[in-house]
């Protein structure tokens, strides 16, 4: 797909009337048809996070030049189990030596705005590399295309919510073996028995989501290490 597609697939899949309201971001618009790989998918998907912003040519800027902090990500790590324990060490020690070790091997690119390189990017090839192997373990993008025949072999889940969807699809005749489940934007309500088959949940974020229905079974999750509900 030419730059020019991939623009055009952007801002009318954020429902936008006009070319006009967003001429004044068609560079940044096509650094990101760019870093999305020119994919018509992972463009329909980052389209869906940019109409959760404000339409500002700053915002798609934010989006573009998203940030790795610290603090959130050796969080994730140690929910996930990737630290392992070492006499005398707290793991929150261990994962931030961790993080330090990655910037100095260059694999990952210290944001020169942040203090005490506390955030990070990541090299778009690296990028592409670490999505090319993980393809199997991980999904990111429009909830409703997942389906039960490509669920048994995933464990990390980023659901992007429309919202006018209420409810997430259901994966009743197939083993589930997510660890992780983020959700981008936030849904009107989420479908209590989704989480009844997460029985192996480490790391569950839903952001802006109505999660009353789902309390009862958070409780249940014994392999649950992070939860966000913000």
């Amino acid at each position: 797909m030419s730059a020019e597609v991939g623009w055009e697939l952007l801002w009318r899949s954020m429902n936008i009337g006009e070319e006009k309201q967003v001429q004044n971001f068609i560079n940044t618009g096509i650094e990101i048809v760019r870093k999305c790989g020119h994919l018509p998918l992972a463009i329909k998907v980052t389209s869906g996070a940019l109409a959760s912003r404000d339409l500002t040519e700053n915002e798609w800027k934010k989006y573009l030049d998203s940030i790795i902090r610290c603090d959130e990500v050796t969080r994730l790590w140690i929910a996930e189990g990737f630290i392992e324990e070492q006499q005398g060490q707290l793991l929150e020690d261990i994962a931030e030596e961790y993080y330090y070790e990655l910037i100095h091997r260059n694999l990952l690119q210290p944001d020169i705005t942040s203090f005490d390189q506390a955030s990070c990017k990541m090299h778009d090839l690296l990028r592409q590399l670490a999505l090319n192997i993980s393809r199997e373990e991980c999904f990111v993008g429009d909830a409703e295309s997942l389906r039960g025949e490509n669920m048994s072999k995933l464990r990390h889940v980023t659901a992007v919510i429309k919202k006018n969807m209420s409810v997430l699809p259901r994966f009743d005749k197939v083993e589930v073996k997510v660890r992780t489940f983020l959700t981008v934007r936030g849904p009107q309500g989420i479908e209590d028995t989704l989480f009844k088959r997460f029985l192996l949940l480490r790391v569950l974020v839903l952001n802006y989501s109505l999660v009353q229905s789902i309390l009862d079974y958070i409780g249940k999750r014994i392999h649950l290490r992070l939860l966000n509900l913000d």
